[in-house]
């Protein structure tokens, strides 16, 4: 009897440690939605801004930016689908993603 009752302790104990495990989805949701605002904002900048130092600034914390957005686990699946101005494509098969943005320079030519 105590066996058993022991047994039924230890299971109900693993089980509230296994759930008290789960990562907290939503706080990376607001995260992901936070950078995505940013990178919004400076994408706009690195495109329509005149001054050329600012599109260079706007273009280097821009890829800061992403870089840390993508840190965050299961950051992969985020869409960015606000970002307009860059283009994600997926493979077939979901296993990458390829993230491309155009900055305009002063004299007439596009980097990539």
């Amino acid at each position: 009897m105590i066996r058993n009752f022991l047994l039924v302790i230890i299971f109900i104990l693993f089980c509230c440690h296994t759930f008290a495990q789960h990562p907290d989805n939503a706080a990376r949701i607001k995260q992901l939605n936070i950078y995505q605002d940013t990178l919004k904002h400076l994408g706009v900048t690195f495109i329509n801004d005149s001054d050329d130092v600012a599109r260079k600034n706007a273009n280097y914390q821009f890829i800061k930016t992403l870089k840390n957005a993508l840190k965050i686990p299961n950051s992969f699946l985020y869409p960015f689908d606000s970002v307009k101005s860059i283009s994600i494509t997926n493979s077939p098969d979901n296993l990458f993603r390829i993230s491309r943005f155009s900055t305009n320079c002063q004299r007439p030519s596009f980097k990539r």
